[in-house]
């Protein structure tokens, strides 16, 4: 395996530069014994979020743990780089953890691995081909991690671990980055997938099935709100062909780097059409490197062009992917749309196809991109119009029908927002699946399958979800404390004050001064604060007339309070305070 570079910025931090405190670590409540004849499922993410996808398996001495993702940071976590799953339970369980498999090589479903695979006990991987290689080159950039063992698995395969069989099949044959399972109990099959995808030429991928008892199936539901069926792959590919063979300027594609099969499709349909394509973005190289070296796709050397290369050809003649690393996908572009890339400019006419999903805290962001886009003269096509829809997540009628092949006794909806998994527990419903066969969960929820496969239950006990982010060189939890500080902090603002007290008069050496940043434009809030300083002012010098000693920390106290309830009468906003106090 050849180790490949790429630089992405969030692969920069080493989780070698830390020790994480267990101190952070609520004690754990203890879970109830597992029964011989049980079986658990707990979701550790994925199931309140978009991202951070981890569940685990549990029957008698064996746990195999499906993903290790991250989630990429929010609004609601600031200075956060991005989140993983919390996993104190498999840690304190990690004798009984037999494997983890890796459903595909997207960062929401492996980001996590290279913190969190030595607590687990470095247990076997298993992966198929590309997501082995991609997961090779990933955990390549953590030299302090002994490699770990990589099996390749295929579908329709079948493999002995601990106390399953496992089988490995996908519904889709199109798709080199994805897998499905199935977990062969006493009871059953478990089913789990996050391809959903249906097509009459898939159905054939469940024959393993055929006179078999689903007792569970667990399945994706980012598109369960999405009426009737998904766009097929083929009418993906016509309609991109049609859109690439019309345009008349150049064409800029932003795609998930992990789409591997559609970016292979928009290659193959420039070298049909005679187009060239420019590719500034090192993930998608990458990929297309790992595609090539297995056979996934062939040569394009006489498409792919260098960017030098572009003034030799007319306008419409060009494709040019401008993707970043999974989490900034649209980070080339911003550039772009901000007049700040090195090579690119919008010029009138230009198209640019956003095929990568605006999920739900970047929303804002996504159509400020495409506004600033349109200014310039840009023509966006964004993922929600079906032409450019790239996605293995099914809408309602494809969940249905994943329903009606399958028939599962029990059901439990995962991948995505509470909302997303409600809608897709609604459309189970109404496939006629009773109520209490039915469980939504939520992060840690220890679901367990009893009485010989014939009750599934909500245990009500739960494992610690408290949330474990890597934060500048540190991972574990990030105190609730701090992450409201930065809140405020890119909300308010922040306001300083410098006070200096002569240690012989017991006085103000002289006026305090105050200085601020993101909350009042001082040139324009003279009388504020001068107010402001007034108060400051008398505060400190009732203190020391009240107090012969002088406590700092408590000064800074009646300051804090004292000027923030004066700050919020004149103002309504609430920044953080901070009193630097210093004795002479």
């Amino acid at each position: 395996m050849k180790t490949h570079n790429n630089n992405r910025r969030w692969n920069n931090h080493r989780p070698e530069r830390r020790e994480r405190n267990r101190d952070d670590h609520n004690p754990t409540k203890t879970i109830s014994p597992l029964l011989a004849d049980v079986v658990r499922i707990i979701p550790f993410g994925g199931t309140e979020e978009i991202g951070r996808n981890m569940t685990a398996i549990e029957h008698k001495d064996t746990i195999i743990v499906i993903d290790a993702g991250i989630q990429f940071n929010e609004s609601k976590t600031p200075g956060v780089n991005f989140i993983i799953p919390n996993t104190h339970y498999l840690e304190e369980n990690k004798h009984k953890i037999k494997a983890i498999i890796l459903t595909s090589s997207k960062q929401e479903r492996v980001g996590a691995l290279p913190y969190v695979l030595q607590g687990l006990g470095s247990p076997t991987l298993y992966a198929r081909h590309y997501t082995r290689e991609m997961l090779e080159n990933h955990l390549a950039r953590f030299p302090h991690l002994s490699a770990p063992q990589i099996v390749p698995v295929e579908e329709n395969m079948s493999i002995t671990i601990g106390d399953f069989i496992v089988h490995f099949w996908n519904i889709s044959e199109r798709s080199a980055d994805s897998l499905s399972l199935s977990f062969t109990t006493p009871d059953g099959e478990i089913v789990y997938t996050n391809n959903t995808i249906v097509r009459p030429e898939d159905k054939k991928q469940f024959a393993h099935f055929e006179n078999r008892k689903i007792t569970c199936l667990l399945a994706d539901s980012v598109n369960a709100e999405q009426p009737s069926k998904a766009p097929t792959f083929e009418k993906i590919v016509e309609d991109f062909k049609k859109i690439i063979e019309r345009a008349k300027h150049r064409i800029f594609i932003s795609t998930f780097p992990s789409n591997i099969e559609h970016v292979i499709a928009i290659l193959d349909i420039a070298a049909a059409v005679g187009k060239k394509v420019v590719i500034e973005s090192v993930p998608i190289k990458l990929a297309i490197t790992i595609a090539q070296e297995i056979g996934l796709a062939k040569s394009y050397l006489d498409t792919i062009i260098l960017a030098e290369e572009m003034g030799k050809y007319k306008p419409n003649d060009l494709i040019i992917f401008v993707t970043g690393a999974e989490g900034d996908e649209f980070e080339e572009l911003i550039k772009i749309a901000n007049k700040a890339h090195k090579l690119f400019t919008i010029e009138n006419g230009d198209l640019i196809i956003i095929a990568a999903n605006a999920i739900t805290h970047n929303q804002r962001m996504v159509q400020k991109l495409k506004d600033n886009l349109s200014r310039q003269g840009g023509h966006t096509l964004h993922f929600k119009a079906n032409e450019v829809n790239l996605t293995d997540s099914g809408n309602s009628e494809d969940l249905a029908e994943l329903h009606r092949i399958l028939s599962p006794l029990f059901f439990i909806p995962i991948q995505g927002c509470h909302y997303m998994l409600r809608v897709h527990a609604d459309i189970e419903r109404k496939m006629g699946t009773p109520e209490n066969h039915i469980i939504i969960p939520d992060n840690g929820m220890v679901i367990e399958i009893r009485e010989n496969g014939t009750r599934i239950t909500n245990t009500r006990e739960k494992v610690p979800t408290d949330m474990i982010v890597l934060d500048g060189i540190s991972i574990g939890k990030v105190k609730e404390v701090v992450i409201r500080d930065r809140e405020t902090l890119s909300q308010q603002g922040v306001f300083i004050i410098m006070c200096i007290i002569d240690g012989s008069t017991h006085r103000l050496k002289k006026a305090p001064d105050i200085a601020s940043r993101g909350f009042v434009y001082l040139k324009e809030s003279q009388e504020l604060l001068l107010e402001a300083r007034n108060i400051i002012k008398t505060t400190v010098d009732g203190y020391l007339e009240k107090n012969k000693q002088l406590d700092i920390d408590r000064l800074k106290v009646d300051l804090q309070t004292v000027v923030g309830k004066f700050l919020l009468q004149k103002t309504a906003k609430e920044p953080v305070i901070i009193p630097v106090i210093i004795k002479l």
